[in-house]
């Protein structure tokens, strides 16, 4: 009778060890992946802004330094072959 009632024990036991094993491992595994794909999406969304800034900064850099630069330059162009 007490060896099956401490079969019964370490059976119960073993098998709520495995269980809260399992969850436990289920529950990190789909921590690790949540805060994963947070982390990947965050970078993809700050690369993502980052490039925009980007190509603003350039986009107005170049309308601000070469625009003026070409007009200038059309006009010396124009200038000169006036003196010609």
């Amino acid at each position: 009778m007490v060896a099956f009632f401490l079969v019964v024990f370490f059976l119960v036991v073993f098998f709520l060890t495995t269980f809260f094993l399992v969850v436990f491992f289920l529950v990190a595994f789909f921590l690790v992946v949540f805060f994963l794909t947070t982390f990947l999406l965050v970078v993809f969304f700050l690369t993502t802004f980052l490039l925009v800034v980007f190509f603003l900064v350039a986009f107005f850099f170049a309308a601000f330094l070469f625009v003026p630069a070409f007009f200038f330059a059309g006009i010396l162009y124009l200038l000169s072959s006036r003196f010609h």
